[in-house]
Formats: C-alpha cells, sequence, structure tokens
C-alpha cells in the first residue's frame, strides 16, 4: 500500500483498493463507519469497537484509530504486530498521555498522522524519530525495529 494525500485527507491505494482514512473508513465506495467485520476488494477490515480498525493489506496490518477521546483496551484486541498505525488526534490536549500509552501498547513500527491536529504535542511525546515525505510505502514488520513517524502533506498544518 502506498499513502500520499488527496485532497487534503489521507489515502492509501494499492492494486485492487483505495483506503480513505477520514472521520470514518472508507475502502473504494464502501463506507465503514460502525464495529463489524468486512471484506472489500479482497481487503479484510475488523473494527471491534467504534474509531478503531484493523486493515489486512499487502501481507501487512494497518491500524486506523481516529482517536477522538475513548481510549481502546489494547489488550484484549490480540493485535499482532502492527506495521503501520494511522492515527488521528481529535482529542483534547488533556488526552493526549492516554493516547500515548494506547499507541505504545499498539506497538507499531509506524506512525502516519492522519491530519494535523495536536502534531507537535504528539512528536514531542512521542519522541521517536520523524520524516517528512510526499508518499510513503510501508515495509514488512522485522523482529527489529526503530519506530517512527511519518508525516505527508495531510499531517502538516494548511
Amino acid at each position: 500500500m502506498i499513502f500520499k494525500t488527496k485532497d487534503g485527507r489521507l489515502v492509501g491505494n494499492n492494486k485492487l483498493v483505495t483506503v480513505e482514512f477520514n472521520n470514518d473508513l472508507k475502502l473504494n465506495e464502501v463506507r465503514i463507519d460502525s464495529p463489524g467485520e468486512y471484506e472489500v476488494g479482497g481487503v479484510l477490515v475488523s473494527s471491534p469497537i467504534q474509531d478503531f480498525y484493523s486493515i489486512k493489506i499487502d501481507n501487512q496490518q494497518v491500524i486506523y484509530w481516529e482517536a477522538n477521546g475513548a481510549k481502546p483496551d489494547i489488550k484484549d484486541m490480540s493485535l499482532g504486530d502492527v506495521d503501520v498505525l494511522v492515527l488521528g488526534l481529535k482529542v483534547d490536549k488533556s488526552k493526549l498521555d492516554e493516547i500515548v500509552k494506547a499507541v505504545n501498547e499498539v506497538d507499531p513500527g509506524v506512525i502516519i498522522l492522519a491530519h494535523a491536529d495536536l502534531k507537535d504535542e504528539f512528536i514531542k511525546a512521542e519522541a521517536v524519530p520523524t520524516e517528512s515525505a510526499d508518499t510513503y510505502k510501508p515495509e514488512s514488520v522485522s523482529e527489529e525495529r526503530d519506530r517512527k513517524i511519518i508525516l505527508l502533506p495531510c499531517s502538516m498544518p494548511q
């Protein structure tokens, strides 16, 4: 999957599906806005709770979490290795410590910020290397990895 910004929003593309990360999740023309299990274009999506999506695509696991205040109970989700965490930070600044703790429980190889809300505060709290790019294609999780944050144009303030 290749991540990029289109019309100010984060999208991911592969040969069969376009994934749009907005207030909810959209695969091709199918909007996923409630918990459940879905399959679109050969891509399996599981949403155990509102605003938290696990996407199996291109032999990778991508988690999309629109962190709007509710902290998911990560320990009960059995997520396995998470290649990419796409994170939307639409929360009050006072919730940031809880968000960082949950991100550490998910333990992703890469974090892509879906938009600019609390970008600087999150980067400071997470304290990992940060890279800016126009597009990003993740590699699979390896045993030894260093977490990093990827900032695409949608991650930057307008």
